[in-house]
Parts: C-alpha cells; sequence; structure tokens
C-alpha cells in the first residue's frame, strides 16, 4: 500500500451559547499559544481526551463510567495506539484495573480507572491516548430497493452461473453491533413452540453489567464491581426463554433499530399477520446464522463488538453489518475505530456499513486558499468541529463570531500549539491542535 499523507487535526470545541461564528484563512492578526507540551504521560493524550479529563460533562456519558461501591470508581474507553508486537496481556498486566478488549490494526481498546490514566500512557508501548468516539445508529436502504431483492421475487434468475449457491445465507454468520434485538420476534426462531429454537448463536449485550461477559472480553473486578464486559447470553439460554421454558434473558432492543436492521440482513419471514404467507417478508440472507451485539456505540465498544462477532463465528465465514456512523475524524481510513477494524478482516471476515441518512445535511465544508466559512451554533451545549489538512500544509484559521466585537482567536500551522481558549460574550472557543500521524497513527508505510 503507498504512504498516505501525514494529517494534523485542529478541534474547536464550542460551549454554552453562540449564534453564529465565521472561520476565515487568511493572514495572522494574533496567535494564542497554550504551554509547550512535554512528552510526559499526558502529552499523549488526543485533544477531545484531554477536554474531557479537564471538565466533568455529564455529555460524556456512556464515556465515562461511574462504578458505585465502597468507593466510586470513575473509568473511561479509550482506544490507544500501540506498537507493533504489544499483547492484550502485557497491557492488562500493568494493573489489576485495566480492561483491555481487542489489540487490533496497532490499535487497543480499553477502559481504565480515570486516577489511573498516566500510568497506562506512562508504558512504553501505549504511544497515544484517544477518548472513544460516540456514534450513531443509521439506516436507510432496505431490501425491497436493491436489484438483488430480486432473487427472492423471482425478477433474476442465477441459472447458468456457478459458485454462488443458494443465495440464502445458509453456512454463514451475520453479526450486527447495535442497539440490541428482539430475540422473540418470529424472524429470529426456527421451529415453533417446544421444538422452537433461536436462530442467534448468541448476544452480547454491552451494556448490561450484570454477567457473565464473554470470555476474552472480561472485565477485572474493581471495589467489587465488573463493569465493562457486559453480559452473553447463549443460544441455549434465548432458545430456552422462547420456548417458555425459562425467562432469564434480560436483553431488550428498547429502540428498535438494531431489530429491524437484523431483520434486513436475515430475517426469515416467519413473522406474518396472517394475509401473507410466512417467508414472503423476509431478509437478504434468510439461512444465516445470527449474532447481536447490544452496544452503546462508541469506537471502542463497537471493534470489541466486531471482534466478538468473529470469535464467535468460529470456522464459519462471516459478515459483521456496522449501520451506524459519525462526523468526526478524517473520513480517509487513518482513524482509531478504522484501524482496528481493518486489522479484524480478511478471508472469511467481512465488514458491511450503511450509506448514511445525512447526505443532504450541511455537515461539511472544504476550503482552498483564502476564504470564509459561516456556521451556526443554536441553543445551549458543546459542538465540535474537525479541521483536517495535509500535514505539510500552511495555513491561518481565524475564528470570529459574527458580532465581531465578541472577539476574534487565530491560530496558524506554524504556532507550537497544544491549546487556544478565547471568550466570545456568551460563549467560549477552545482549540486544541495535535499531530494525528506518525507515531501515533501509522508509521508511513501503511
Amino acid at each position: 500500500m503507498h504512504a498516505r499523507a501525514r494529517k494534523s487535526r485542529l478541534r474547536l470545541l464550542l460551549a454554552v451559547l453562540l449564534p453564529a461564528l465565521i472561520l476565515a484563512g487568511g493572514p495572522a492578526l494574533s496567535v494564542v499559544e497554550g504551554p509547550a507540551q512535554a512528552q510526559t504521560p499526558d502529552g499523549k493524550y488526543n485533544p477531545l481526551l484531554r477536554r474531557a479529563l479537564s471538565v466533568s460533562k455529564p455529555a460524556l456519558k456512556p464515556l465515562v463510567v461511574t462504578q458505585a461501591g465502597s468507593a466510586d470508581v470513575k473509568k473511561i474507553k479509550l482506544m490507544l495506539r500501540v506498537a507493533p508486537g504489544t499483547t492484550k496481556e502485557e497491557l492488562r498486566a500493568l494493573d489489576h484495573s485495566f480492561y483491555i478488549g481487542t489489540v487490533s490494526g496497532g490499535v487497543a481498546t480499553a477502559e481504565v480507572p480515570i486516577a489511573l490514566i498516566d500510568k497506562l500512557a506512562g508504558h512504553s508501548k501505549v504511544l497515544r491516548l484517544s477518548l472513544a468516539v460516540q456514534y450513531k445508529a443509521l439506516n436507510d436502504v432496505t431490501r425491497s430497493s436493491t436489484t438483488s431483492g430480486g432473487l427472492f421475487l423471482g425478477m433474476l434468475s442465477t441459472a447458468g452461473v456457478s459458485g454462488l449457491g443458494s443465495f440464502d445465507g445458509a453456512g454463514v454468520v451475520i453479526g450486527d453491533v447495535d442497539t440490541g434485538i428482539d430475540f422473540r420476534h418470529q424472524d429470529f426462531i426456527n421451529g415453533s413452540g417446544g421444538s422452537a429454537t433461536s436462530r442467534l448463536l448468541s448476544v452480547w449485550d454491552q451494556t448490561d453489567a450484570g454477567g457473565p461477559a464473554p470470555t476474552g472480553f472480561d472485565c477485572p473486578t474493581v471495589s467489587g464491581f465488573n463493569f465493562c464486559g457486559g453480559t452473553e447470553w447463549t443460544n441455549a439460554q434465548l432458545t430456552s426463554d422462547i420456548r417458555g421454558q425459562s425467562s432469564v434473558v434480560r436483553q431488550v432492543d428498547t429502540d428498535g433499530h438494531g431489530t429491524a436492521v437484523l431483520g434486513c440482513a436475515g430475517g426469515n419471514g416467519n413473522a406474518t399477520n396472517g394475509l401473507e404467507p410466512p417467508g414472503k417478508y423476509k431478509g437478504m440472507a434468510p439461512a444465516a446464522d445470527l449474532i447481536m451485539v447490544k452496544s452503546a456505540l462508541n469506537d471502542a465498544d463497537i471493534c470489541d463488538g466486531v471482534s466478538y462477532i468473529f470469535s464467535r463465528a468460529g470456522s464459519k465465514p462471516a459478515v459483521a453489518n456496522l449501520s451506524l456512523g459519525g462526523h468526526l475524524g478524517p473520513h480517509d481510513g487513518t482513524t482509531d475505530l478504522e484501524a482496528c477494524l481493518t486489522g479484524l478482516t480478511g478471508p472469511g471476515r467481512i465488514i458491511v456499513a450503511s450509506a448514511g441518512n445525512e447526505g443532504a445535511d450541511a455537515l461539511h465544508a472544504s476550503q482552498t486558499g483564502n476564504g470564509t466559512i459561516a456556521f451556526n451554533k443554536w441553543g445551549l451545549g458543546e459542538e465540535r468541529i474537525d479541521f483536517w489538512h495535509d500535514y505539510e500544509d500552511k495555513f491561518t484559521l481565524t475564528i470570529t463570531a459574527t458580532d465581531q466585537s465578541c472577539g476574534t482567536l487565530t491560530v496558524n500551522s506554524d504556532s507550537v500549539l497544544d491549546s487556544a481558549t478565547a471568550n466570545f460574550c456568551t460563549a467560549t472557543i477552545s482549540v486544541y491542535n495535535a499531530p494525528i500521524s506518525s507515531p501515533f497513527a501509522w508509521d508511513g508505510n501503511a
């Protein structure tokens, strides 16, 4: 693979209320610099993590988890860039309270007590620590609007095409990292009554602290609590509940998104209103085995979820579906999540993602040369903007409120800048400038 251009990031964090801002590129008026950052453990923290550790914000949930007990323990979800050859075991050995879930593609997922984060950062093989990024569920296309749906409607023929099989997913595992699943839905059940069986090989509810956690994703106990590993429900437990022989599975899909998505991917169509025959409204692969990971949908949990799906698929080929997305990052394949997922793929291990719902929304802007980008900030709360550029680029960024008497903040690419802050009447603007490239993100040969 060819080397990618190095990237550097400016992350703008807006707080409180600001009716409108203008970003302009041009000659610098002033440069506001924070103190030079030595390579101490906290010098490995990415801008968003620094911000998170400097303020107490409810918006960080579920990225910051409080375990109640004899002594409250606040833990934080992280993505780590690690040196080649780093193992889960050596990271866990740093402290008994560290959860290390997946190590893949030079990235490790972690959840650690906030009070001990410097201990993790001090390890020579931990190159960079980033706050886990929150994603959201997306779903915009169903089988009925795809050409391949014709395979089930008699519109297309596979006659004379070898090696394509029945196209029903038999012998394949479909996994989904999502909001959960209605495991009692008939589309996810084979048979009925006392002979009914769940089509789900397992369900991992990452949001359920009750346990037991799946093997390989178990969390160390801190103050008597074992939160981060979640709870795994087996096929036997799911089948027993479906038959009415027990009622032990606590997992529910309160959102409905995960149930709908996995139904589109692998529902068998058994659910019917009585007016249509069973199987008429089925998913793309109605004979596939299924796995659901119920997740809070941050990038650390997502990567753990995909790793779990591939692990539980065993020798069968597996597809992991991610009907989710977000807008932070360079969108070029170099983020922590993208690197982690890439490391999990290979023969018989494929990841698919939704196209998204927001193509027509005004969410992105770009600028070449001098120019101005205006945007609105409505209401209370904090907004984040990523500004990405090639590592070698020279630029000046000026932030100005619509009411220019409220102030101006200017930074440029030559600044030895860790952070800069200015008050804008009823708002505060903070700019964090930090390279996201070598040695933290990749070695130049990726």
